[in-house]
């Protein structure tokens, strides 16, 4: 005699019914209704497969406002340790190209004419494949940062700054004298910071890197005073 089979139902059986254990034994000698246990890549211990970046603003009072490129440790530890990665200098002695690593901004703001007295925020730009990234030091707090100014091989958003090249200097434009109130914004012949860091922003957009909401986060960027 063939045993019958019990019919369809749309409400969950009770635990204790004979559709119940049946089902739960089907599931049971079934390896395809089993759940999948696997941990996520990022859970197992495994590096993240994206890295935040940020664009840093280092504010005083009655001063423009420093830009910087800032990349936070993929460290499990919550800390303010990062590469910075910058332009350092000003249209009067010149620039120079700056990778800064097992850097706290925060902690190692600095400005001669205001005494330090400064603010550091900074705006998220988005996020990149790890892949694109070479951090090449190990994050320790209360330790001192260590100077680049070349980039690492492999890192691909380094080698985008480098190559953009220093701030940019009309040849022919006369350089106003220091405290010259036009120094306060934007002066068209002289390329600075600011402009630079907006510049390599539309670079790493236009290669890929970031997404295009990176180009309109930039106006949430303090550019002047606090």
């Amino acid at each position: 005699m063939n045993e019958a089979k019990l019919p369809q139902s749309t409400r969950p059986a009770p635990a204790w019914s004979r559709r119940a254990r049946m089902t739960m034994g089907l599931a049971a000698s079934d390896p395809s209704s089993a759940a999948d246990c696997t941990a996520p890549a990022s859970a197992a211990g495994q590096p993240p497969s994206h890295r935040e970046v940020f664009l840093g603003h280092e504010c005083y009072p009655h001063a423009r406002a420093h830009w910087f490129i800032f990349i936070p440790s993929p460290s499990p530890t919550r800390t303010n340790i990062g590469k910075v990665i910058q332009v350092v200098g000003n249209p009067h002695t010149g620039f120079g190209f700056q990778v800064k690593v097992n850097c706290d901004p925060v902690a190692s703001r600095y400005h001669p004419s205001e005494s330090g007295a400064g603010t550091t925020r900074f705006v998220k730009l988005g996020e990149v494949s790890s892949s694109f990234i070479v951090d090449g030091y190990t994050p320790r707090p209360g330790y001192a940062p260590e100077y680049r100014s070349t980039p690492l091989p492999g890192d691909a958003i380094e080698q985008a700054a480098f190559e953009l090249g220093l701030p940019y200097r009309d040849p022919g434009a006369v350089l106003p004298p220091v405290g010259n109130p036009v120094w306060r914004g934007p002066v068209r012949e002289f390329e600075r910071c600011q402009e630079w860091c907006a510049r390599l922003v539309r670079r790493l957009v236009e290669r890929g890197y970031l997404e295009e909401n990176a180009i309109s986060a930039l106006g949430e960027v303090t550019s002047f005073g606090v």
